[in-house]
């Protein structure tokens, strides 16, 4: 009896460790709505005029920043993501507990150990910062799950958490609605829509990056054809 026990404790503890393994934390982004955008356009263009520049920023900042949900770059757990053209960033879920800690900030600082290992990273001392606290909850009298989002004052010290998911941007130009939202008990963490606004810059966001894209991992993502569908999932 003692042998049995333990042998399906082995493949139970093999089982979960398999399904955390391919667990993911998942964030869609939007756009936020707004009705001004073409004012907006007719102002950076008339702005631009008479200036060589200027309107060449404009022209490409016109082109490559049009899909304003693709293209926030996000780190958590080590990894370094750049959210594609749904709008979707994927992380390899690394931390078993149901909650999440998101930073919104457009720079962060390496502290380096030696050479290019990096002991932790803090939030820039010029930089503005906005913090939320999620929180996967279940309803006592319903049963269901819901997402709790609150705004946090600050944190302890300019040390960033390792399981803490990171936007590298302005908090201006991120929305996160506060508040419950339902959502349902999975392996994976898919948090609430966050909202894109109006003035975030894909190219001078990525041109910081460029400065610190050699410290961090990259997750490989694997599609897999099946009967009736395609799946993506992170190659391990």
């Amino acid at each position: 009896m003692n042998y049995v026990s333990r042998v399906l404790s082995i493949a139970c503890f093999i089982f979960c460790h398999q399904l955390y393994a391919d667990a993911v934390i998942t964030a869609f982004f939007r756009d936020f709505p707004s009705d001004n955008s073409a004012e907006h356009a007719e102002y950076t263009m008339n702005n631009s005029f008479g200036n060589t520049k200027k309107f060449a920023r404009a022209q490409l900042e016109g082109i490559v920043c049009r899909n304003l949900q693709a293209g926030i770059w996000g780190t958590y757990a080590g990894f370094l993501e750049l959210s594609n053209a749904d709008g979707q960033l994927t992380f390899p879920r690394k931390h078993p507990e149901p909650t999440l800690l998101v930073i919104i900030t457009p720079k962060i600082t390496p502290i380096i150990m030696f050479e290019q290992t990096v002991h932790h990273w803090e939030i820039a001392s010029d930089a503005p910062i906005a913090i939320y606290r999620y929180k996967q909850k279940q309803d006592d009298q319903t049963h269901r799950f819901y997402w709790q989002v609150k705004k946090v004052p600050a944190l302890k010290d300019a040390v960033i958490p390792v399981d803490a998911l990171v936007l590298l941007a302005k908090p201006d130009h991120l929305y996160i609605p506060e508040g419950i939202t339902m959502t349902h008990e999975t392996p994976n963490l898919l948090l609430p829509p966050i909202y894109v606004k109006r003035g975030f810059n894909l190219v001078s966001n990525t041109l910081y990056l460029l400065n610190i894209n050699h410290l961090f991992s990259h997750t490989r993502m694997e599609h897999k054809k099946e009967p009736t569908r395609l799946t993506t999932q992170i190659a391990g």
